[in-house]
């Protein structure tokens, strides 16, 4: 049965498995963490970053925290240098008023993060995903670097 909560027009039921599977494997930093995922999402959890990441239900490995932020190491990177940053205030999209608080220090954040882990050298992508199209229904922003994973291409 297809979730009723994503529109059909912008995701397939496939797309919707593939993505939280890759939430599912992307957050995960050991099997008890994948249980406490994989039972959330049984049970409708749609923002893993409130519920589960801030709170520090799972566990990951923080790179930078502050009242307003955290940004921590992808558990199953795509590239050599792959992080994600997180406001810890719930803020659904870029369109949310509140975005404006924090989007100085997140781009601050990630500025210093990609400078400790020399993306100069390696080119970066920052990654938002918006609106419908989040898996996640929380602001998050990947940021990668570095030569790609080819066992996920």
């Amino acid at each position: 049965m297809d979730d009723p909560r994503l529109p059909k027009t912008l995701l397939t039921r496939f797309d919707y498995l593939h993505s939280v599977g890759f939430l599912l494997t992307s957050v995960c930093m050991n099997t008890n963490d994948e249980k406490v995922i994989k039972r959330y999402l049984e049970n409708g959890g749609n923002d893993i970053y409130c519920d589960l990441v801030v709170p520090k239900k799972i566990t990951i490995d923080t790179m930078y925290e502050s009242k307003s932020i955290i940004a921590f190491r992808h558990s199953k990177p795509l590239y050599e240098y792959h992080f994600v940053v997180v406001p810890v205030e719930h803020i659904f999209d870029l369109s949310d008023p509140k975005c404006e608080k924090v989007s100085g220090e997140i781009f601050r954040v990630i500025r210093q993060l990609m400078q400790q882990m020399d993306f100069q050298k390696t080119g970066a992508k920052i990654e938002i995903n918006n609106g419908p199209f989040q898996t996640s229904k929380h602001l998050h922003f990947h940021v990668y670097g570095g030569k790609i994973h080819t066992n996920l291409v």
